[in-house]
């Protein structure tokens, strides 16, 4: 299988093969649909509950993907994913999670795209990387809690 390389993508690396991958997608217009955050409190919407399935959901359509840390933001989504080479590419296993979760939130979002094209990755090189990209994602919702503005009255 080849698999086509994209724009945001390293030049010339094989995104089929067997690596761990650290992945965020972004809502469309970074709509914050997914969650909710104020001082203090981190809830997930209907849809970011229905995402978070979803994910859990993604080994069983790509045997060998091994799913690690991963968080649903108010506006973005972060993982830590490892394809096991040879069938699947990281695009093709986002593609999915994007088609799914689009469809599965429909009536709540109403129509018009949930994702802003593509999505961002950084290949996971050592397990020094690894340890990071999983403190970074645990610790994304408390960073948001603690940054978020209280609303004027």
């Amino acid at each position: 299988m080849k698999c086509r390389k994209n724009a945001p993508r390293r030049p010339n690396f094989d995104y089929c093969s067997a690596h761990w991958y650290f992945i965020t997608m972004v809502t469309a217009d970074r709509r914050p649909w997914l969650a909710r955050v104020s001082p203090g409190r981190y809830e997930l919407t209907p849809a970011g509950r229905i995402a978070w399935e979803v994910w859990l959901d993604r080994p069983g359509w790509f045997p060998g993907v091994q799913l690690d840390a991963f968080v649903v933001m108010p506006d973005h989504f972060h993982a830590i994913v490892a394809l096991p080479g040879g069938g699947v590419s990281l695009s093709r296993l986002v593609g999915t999670f994007k088609v799914a979760t689009t469809r599965a939130v429909r009536g709540i979002v109403g129509p018009g795209r949930l994702w802003q094209r593509s999505f961002w990755d950084r290949i996971v090189r050592n397990e020094t990387d690894l340890r990071r990209f999983r403190n970074y994602v645990r610790n994304n919702p408390h960073r948001a809690m603690a940054s978020a503005r209280v609303p004027p009255q």
